[in-house]
């Protein structure tokens, strides 16, 4: 040190560099201080990985409204490009959703109509469980938009004011709320498959996939039970508004 290869004793070094001098401190003890001080423009600062940030949870968060929002211009476009670009639906498939809303009975409803909710459900629940899914997620609910859509055109082109009747009473109720909970599947799926993506590429310090994916199971039971729901509810109004159809 500086002190000691100039011959300074430690009280004349403290003095040349404004400090003060305390009796009692040996030099030894001084030298050991003063070494053993790290300079700060030496420190290293060693990166590390932060969470997940706020920013990506609230992208996640606003997918529900989103998607419920791209479902219902899907369901209009549907409605609007029928018989031209979509298509046509079978005349049989219909006929056959008819008479099983009418005539099917209270079990038989409920069972199609959770079966069918279920299905929309299941997809975005598997995507849930691949790193990449977000495509496949995505495009649930605009397809389930236009299918509803197509449905809406073809009871009006065939049967006028009787087929708004039908899609008030047969079909908007179990398609709003089927929507809902697919909206909602989605968006789970989507927070899963980011978070399980983060994890893999080591970009943020999340939780391990054993932690949060049983909150995702959980939640998705939760939808299952919700699309039983839709299936009492669509069977009930089946028995009790399926008089009012004629099938010919």
């Amino acid at each position: 040190m500086e002190f000691i290869t100039n011959g300074l004793t430690a009280e004349e070094f403290i003095k040349q560099r404004n400090g003060f001098y305390q009796p009692g401190i040996d030099s030894s003890e001084l030298s050991e201080n003063i070494t053993d001080e790290e300079d700060p423009d030496d420190t290293i600062e060693i990166p590390t990985i932060q969470p997940v940030k706020r920013s990506a949870r609230r992208h996640i968060n606003a997918a529900m409204p989103l998607l419920t929002i791209a479902a219902l211009i899907c369901t209009a476009v549907g409605f609007l490009l029928y018989g031209s670009f979509f298509g046509t639906l079978p005349q049989e498939n219909v006929d056959a959703y008819l008479r099983l809303r009418v005539e099917g009975g209270f079990f038989a409803n409920a069972s199609a109509s959770f079966f069918g909710a279920l299905a929309w459900a299941a997809v975005p629940f598997f995507t849930g469980f691949c790193a990449v899914g977000h495509p496949v997620t995505l495009l649930t609910l605009p397809i389930k938009g236009i299918g509803i859509g197509m449905a809406a055109a073809y009871f009006i082109n065939g049967f006028g004011a009787n087929g708004a009747a039908a899609i008030a009473i047969l079909l908007a109720p179990s398609a709003a709320l089927g929507t809902l909970i697919t909206a909602y599947q989605c968006k789970i799926s989507l927070s899963a498959s980011s978070r399980l993506f983060s994890y893999i590429t080591g970009r943020y310090n999340d939780a391990r996939p054993s932690v949060y994916y049983g909150q995702y199971i959980s939640r998705s039971v939760f939808c299952a039970f919700c699309c039983l729901g839709v299936g009492i509810i669509d069977a009930l109004i089946s028995v009790l508004c399926g008089g009012m159809f004629v099938i010919e």
